[in-house]
């Protein structure tokens, strides 16, 4: 029973970013009607921050529904989920450090790069579950072949 609602609020995270990325997305046309309104060299490169980061938060949200799909299969501690977060890990560690270093070449007052850190920050999380599920991963073959 604790399985199902482990997924249930896998599904639900899942969900909550989807709907956060679908935010972004709307602050982006909102910037891109600004853009006849500014005439500032620095919009475009706050346009492509926030795009960078609004897919940021749409791979998050990909990584989350395929594994709930996964662990709802009953496949966890399997190499394809341990290579998904680790890719997805590096992918978002880039995405935070490009948008951060635009941020700062550009000097963009309108964005903070907070945001950004927290990109990198969950990136390396993702890194470091891809360690732990690699250890888990092991110790299954481990107990498997004590059997």
């Amino acid at each position: 029973m604790k399985a199902k609602s482990l997924i249930s609020v896998c599904k639900s995270i899942a969900f909550l970013t989807a709907l956060l990325a679908v935010m972004q997305f709307l602050d982006i046309f909102t910037l891109c009607y600004n853009l006849g309104k500014d005439g500032t060299d620095t919009f475009i490169w706050q346009v492509l921050v926030q795009g960078i980061e609004a897919w940021s938060i749409i791979f998050c949200c990909i990584l989350f529904f395929i594994l709930a799909s996964r662990a709802r299969n009953e496949k966890i501690f399997i190499v394809e989920n341990e290579s998904l977060l680790m890719n997805t890990g590096i992918l978002i560690v880039v995405l935070g450090a490009i948008s951060n270093t635009l941020i700062h070449i550009f000097t963009i007052k309108a964005l903070s790069t907070s945001t950004c850190d927290l990109l990198i920050l969950i990136g390396f999380s993702f890194v470091f579950f891809s360690f732990i599920f690699k250890i888990g991963r092991k110790l299954i073959e481990e107990q498997e072949l004590t059997i």
